[in-house]
């Protein structure tokens, strides 16, 4: 697999895109069946993250997996407290000053802060978890065995309770299954992935078929989100696997290599955060509008801004350069 200009791949940078979309559709609150269809965004994300940070990692030498971590948690926790900082400080001018609970729960990017942030948690987990794949060999039925020990912890209640657990072990085994699968995707053979995609597939329709005839109506899977379940990551695992497979044998297509896609794809971090201010906004204010309408705010709002952060970057290294020269 090439990378194309500038270090990019062109179905990477669209199934990024796609995910980031995935994930405004979701918060935009549109109709029961379309949240459904794009209720895989976050596990495709994640999946993207370790596939790319494999790649990354691929490139250190043995010994320097301290290096790689620190540089990639480098990466999420700066930006995300930057904007935290500026988050709060612009609600502090309105006025709007929540508890020290709150402040401390949003920076360490748990459940129970500002809402959204946690999954930059799931990517924190990622660059830990990427090395240790990699370089211990781990074995798919150590991955699975610690992930049936998982499901059996939270059908008993266990630490279900607890605010650490539910941050810490009811987050990194479930999300790292699709971390290891991500960070393995490009060892795997053609048959394997096929293989994968129907294994995921017959897991969700199964799981689905189980909890209609318990519930006597289809039961979405966002109810297995959190924490995740085998039921919202067999969805996502399916339709992410399917996606990689359609887009691998369609990797010239044209769309993957155009401007907006590969904006999208590029910003996709700073894309997210400005759409947490957005959507802030809009809940202040109480707007209520069709969700199409809401989703097109969010992408059109979110890249002016990212377009104007870039801009005002650029002119403060031009007179910082100018200044030092």
């Amino acid at each position: 697999m090439k990378r194309e200009g500038q270090n990019r791949i062109g179905h990477i940078d669209f199934l990024k895109a796609v995910g980031l979309l995935g994930v405004f559709i979701a918060h935009a609150e549109p109709p029961l069946l379309v949240a459904q269809i794009r209720n895989f965004d976050v596990v495709l994300l994640v999946f993207v993250s370790s596939m790319l940070s494999a790649m990354s990692f691929s490139g250190y030498q043995a010994g320097k997996e301290g290096l790689f971590v620190r540089k990639r948690l480098k990466r999420l926790l700066v930006p995300t407290w930057v904007f935290l900082l500026f988050y709060f400080l612009f609600w502090a001018m309105k006025g709007m000053i929540f508890s020290k609970d709150y402040y401390l729960s949003s920076f360490l990017l748990t459940r129970y802060g500002i809402g959204y942030v946690w999954v930059i948690r799931i990517y924190l987990f990622c660059a830990i978890l990427v090395p240790l794949f990699l370089r211990k060999r781990v074995r798919p039925l150590g991955v699975v065995f610690l992930y049936v020990i998982y499901e059996w912890t939270y059908r008993a209640g266990l630490l279900t309770e607890s605010r650490l657990a539910m941050s810490t072990w009811y987050d990194i085994v479930p999300w790292g299954v699709v971390v290891y699968l991500g960070c393995r995707y490009l060892s795997m053979t053609d048959k394997e992935k096929r293989t994968l995609f129907v294994g995921f597939t017959g897991l969700f329709l199964l799981i689905g078929a189980a909890l209609y005839y318990l519930e006597g109506h289809f039961v979405l899977t966002q109810s297995f989100k959190y924490p995740a379940r085998a039921y919202y990551l067999s969805y996502g695992l399916a339709v992410t696997f399917g996606l990689f497979l359609v887009c691998e044998r369609h990797s010239n297509c044209k769309l993957f290599q155009s401007k907006p896609v590969r904006f999208l794809s590029k910003h996709s971090l700073w894309l997210y955060f400005w759409h947490i201010g957005i959507l802030s906004i809009l809940y202040h204010l109480e707007v209520q509008t069709y969700w199409m309408i809401e989703l097109l705010i969010l992408v059109v709002g979110g890249s002016l801004l990212v377009w104007l952060q870039t801009k005002v970057k650029t002119a403060i290294v031009k007179t910082i350069k100018k200044t030092e020269s």
